[in-house]
């Protein structure tokens, strides 16, 4: 963590609170403070080793670009979207502004210009001075830092029994691999090179089995790899290759996953039907 005054002891108190192991980079007298109360690791940009993320809230030096690792260094910045550079709450209040975020973007060698991860919305009353604005903004940014740890750790998999169907196989594998990391197939009476045209298309671990489609051996393997997947993946995925899960809230399954506070979800089903003289669905 590399980050400076209030808002940045409040963020590194949050990712303490939450049970992440932090180092930190102290920019000010308040981080120095913070970090020797909780007892963290003081390292500097040449001390400090190995790490999943680098996170910088409101961290007053450019990173150079010698240290910069691609998907690995994340900044935190009020209203980026309108006010990239130094002090943007300066230019919200001169502005008179109502409308504000908080984003996360990567670090690239030019500031301000990495790839936005989250961006969280909301609205204030126009404010005058930064404290007004930062009462209101800090829930945003636990909001904001969650979501983005969530969505760059977020581990997927989903899984299908094939037997003969490659049209079924094909949409199954579409539709699911936008959405999660993972893709397993196992093959009930089927062969992998039955799907090795689909194969680098969409890439997928292929399971050859014996067992019947619907038998209660395949049936008990499925549930196997399942419990196996849930030891490393945030969510495993199983359903039939006829069979698409569509949140309703949420714009798709990825945003879901990251969103939803749920253990397991449950799914109403529909059956979809072509009528006799209809004209062939359009998957």
């Amino acid at each position: 963590f590399y980050g400076r005054r209030q808002v940045g002891m409040l963020v590194l108190s949050h990712l303490v609170a939450l049970g992440y192991k932090v180092k930190v980079i102290p920019e000010d007298y308040l981080i120095k403070q913070i970090s020797k109360y909780y007892n963290l690791e003081v390292v500097t940009l040449n001390t400090m080793g190995e790490f999943d993320f680098f996170i910088c809230c409101h961290g007053k030096k450019i990173i150079p670009e010698r240290y910069l690792i691609p998907g690995k260094f994340i900044n935190m910045h009020s209203c980026l979207w309108k006010y990239k550079g130094v002090n943007p709450i300066k230019r919200y209040i001169k502005n008179k502004d109502t409308k504000a975020s908080i984003e996360s973007h990567f670090m690239e060698k030019e500031a301000d210009a990495g790839k936005v991860i989250e961006r969280v919305l909301f609205e204030t009353p126009i404010v005058e001075t930064y404290g007004e604005y930062f009462n209101i903004a800090i829930p945003y940014y636990y909001k904001c830092i969650d979501r983005t740890i969530k969505r760059v750790t977020l581990k997927t998999a989903a899984i299908t029994r094939f037997k003969d169907d490659l049209v079924a196989l094909e949409l199954w594998l579409k539709y699911y691999s936008r959405y999660f990391d993972d893709l397993y197939v196992l093959g009930c009476g089927a062969s992998a090179g039955d799907t090795d045209a689909l194969q680098e298309k969409y890439p997928h671990t292929f399971m050859q089995n014996g067992a019947q489609l619907h038998s209660l051996e395949g049936q008990a393997i499925i549930k196997e790899k399942q419990k196996e997947l849930l030891q490393t993946h945030d969510w495993v995925l199983y359903s039939d290759m006829d069979e698409f899960v569509i949140p309703t809230k949420y714009k798709n399954l990825r945003e879901y996953m990251i969103n939803s506070k749920e253990d397991q979800p449950y799914c109403e089903g529909f059956e979809i039907y072509q009528a006799d003289g209809e004209k062939p669905i359009d998957y």
